[in-house]
C-alpha cells in the first residue's frame, strides 16, 4: 500500500505539523506501507529537530518520496494512492476526483479556510491563487469544497 501525507508547510511547527510528523510516524510502523510526502516547502530538518526530536523528524528522511510542490496541479498529477491523508485540511483544501471515504482522510481541527474565504483575506486568497493553476476557477472550486465539509 501506499501512503500519501499531504500537508501545507511542515517548517511552521505547531500542532498540525506534530500532527502530520505523528501520521507519519503510525504509517511507517505499519507492515507493507510505503510512505510518501506532498508539501509546498522544503521541510527544514534541523529546525523540525530541534522542535519534534530527532526519532520523530527521521520519519521525513525515510518517506520513499518527498514531492515539493508549486501548485495543486502537481497534486492533481494522476498519480492515485492507496491512501491520501491531508494533516493540514484547515487551510489546505484538497480533493481529487478518486478520493472516496475508503482511501482518504482530511484533518480539520477547525475550518480556517471556510472563513478566510468568506472574510475574502487577502493574504490567504493571495497564497491559494499562487498555488492554482491559471485555469482553475480557485474562488468557486474552495467556495464548493468548503460547503461540502460542512
Amino acid at each position: 500500500m501506499i501512503a500519501n501525507v499531504i500537508h501545507l508547510d511542515l517548517n511552521a511547527r505547531g500542532g498540525s505539523e506534530r500532527l502530520a510528523i505523528a501520521t507519519m510516524e503510525a504509517l511507517s510502523q505499519l507492515e507493507d506501507v510505503e510512505l510518501e510526502l506532498s508539501t509546498f516547502q522544503r521541510p527544514n530538518i534541523i529546525e523540525l529537530q530541534s522542535a519534534f526530536g530527532q526519532s520523530s523528524v527521521s520519519v521525513i528522511k525515510k518517506a520513499r518520496t518527498m514531492r515539493i510542490l508549486n501548485s495543486f496541479d502537481e497534486l492533481s498529477d494522476k498519480k492515485e494512492y492507496d491512501l491520501n491523508i491531508n494533516t493540514h485540511g484547515d487551510l489546505l483544501p484538497f480533493h481529487q476526483a478518486n478520493f472516496s471515504k475508503s482511501n482518504s482522510i482530511t484533518y480539520c481541527h477547525f475550518p480556517a479556510a471556510k472563513y478566510l474565504i468568506d472574510t475574502q483575506d487577502a493574504e490567504y486568497i493571495k497564497l491559494m491563487n499562487r498555488l492554482a493553476s491559471k485555469n482553475q476557477l480557485l474562488e468557486h472550486r474552495l467556495k464548493d469544497f468548503c460547503s461540502r465539509q460542512i
